[in-house]
């Protein structure tokens, strides 16, 4: 399966002369940059890693230097940006700077901000990873986001522990998340985001549809992340979620029970290393084990059980399709500013 487009800009890969002007001008497609007057321009550095997951969000990890950020009304009017950025970072603290106050923000804590509203950020040295979706992704999880602008979810707060939690594991396993399968991703991510929305305005409650949804995601991307062992024990994914053992049974009602659902997951996931050129070094055997199974002729049955075709019949039928151009992806490493696109086309006002 090939993997989702990302896309690097590392100044560091730029002629010294460049950096600082490349990438205020890069950043602009969302924020007036300065850096600030402690950091002399020949010692500048910044790169941001971007991932675009469809049409509803980019995942982005940032590490900069001592800079303040700012969306104004003239800027706000002039790009017509129509996106709520959730925001952590893993190091540095940041300064929110509104209309008649300064918010401290620490390591961990949840940012929310409205691209729609003005914005003035001033950060130290800083690291963090940002999650930008899409108003129309989250129109129908979230009732009255507009309020939601400046506020700070505290990094102990159950809904910032999900997200965090989540997108991390999310951004350090794309290749493994990419392959396995996106929308389900995308769907769990929302579910988090608008759970995180909601418990900063208040909205979120014990048995709430978006606090379901949250933990229900939080179990999907553990299974995931747990899908190559042969054994995932209730208890520990439970434990992990975290939740009863009760709730978690609960959560999985609708697929069948959560034991399967791990079983059609690890099944889906083979289907699809089998499908792939990328995989195609691997054995049968090989793909079945990475995917959680023990047994072949188990594997064989209960494959042929969901799909209607054997493991070795699916093979043989995707021997031939050719393997698709690796130029069609931004790899790690590489400095590119397709993102710039992705903002402009996919969380402008339509």
């Amino acid at each position: 399966m090939n993997p989702l487009p990302r896309s690097t800009f590392d100044s560091r890969q730029l002629p010294l002369k460049h950096r600082y002007d490349a990438w205020r001008d890069s950043i602009s497609v969302v924020f007036d940059y300065q850096l600030q007057a402690s950091v002399p321009e020949e010692q500048f550095f910044a790169s941001i890693d971007n991932v675009l997951f469809d049409d509803a969000f980019i995942l982005s990890a940032f590490h900069a230097q001592a800079a303040s950020y700012e969306r104004n009304a003239a800027r706000i009017a002039a790009d017509s940006l129509d996106m709520i950025m959730l925001q952590f970072a893993l190091e540095g603290p940041c300064q929110l700077l509104a209309s008649r106050a300064q918010r401290q923000c620490r390591v961990g804590d949840i940012v929310i901000m409205d691209a729609t509203q003005p914005i003035h950020n001033r950060n130290a040295r800083e690291r963090n990873i940002t999650l930008s979706v899409s108003r129309q992704a989250l129109k129908n999880l979230v009732k009255d986001i507009e309020s939601s602008h400046l506020a700070v979810i505290a990094a102990n707060e159950p809904a910032a522990v999900m997200l965090r939690s989540h997108l991390l594991a999310l951004y350090g396993n794309l290749p493994q998340v990419a392959a396995a399968s996106s929308p389900g991703v995308i769907d769990s991510t929302l579910a988090l985001a608008a759970a995180a929305l909601n418990a900063a305005l208040g909205q979120a409650t014990d048995d709430s549809p978006p606090l379901r949804q949250s933990l229900r995601a939080r179990a999907n991307l553990l299974i995931e992340q747990w899908l190559h062992q042969p054994a995932i024990p209730i208890e520990r994914l439970a434990a992990a979620v975290p939740c009863s053992r009760t709730r978690l049974y609960a959560l999985f009602a609708d697929d069948g029970g959560v034991g399967r659902y791990i079983q059609r997951r690890r099944l889906q996931t083979a289907a699809a290393r089998l499908m792939s050129a990328r995989h195609r070094h691997l054995s049968i055997t090989g793909i079945a084990c990475a995917s959680g199974f023990t047994n072949m002729s188990s594997f064989s049955r209960a494959f042929k059980l969901e799909f209607g075709i054997t493991p070795r019949e699916l093979r043989r039928q995707c021997a031939n399709a050719p393997a698709a151009s690796s130029n069609q992806h931004m790899t790690q490493g590489q400095t590119s500013r397709h993102y710039e696109t992705w903002v402009r086309e996919l969380l402008r006002t339509h």
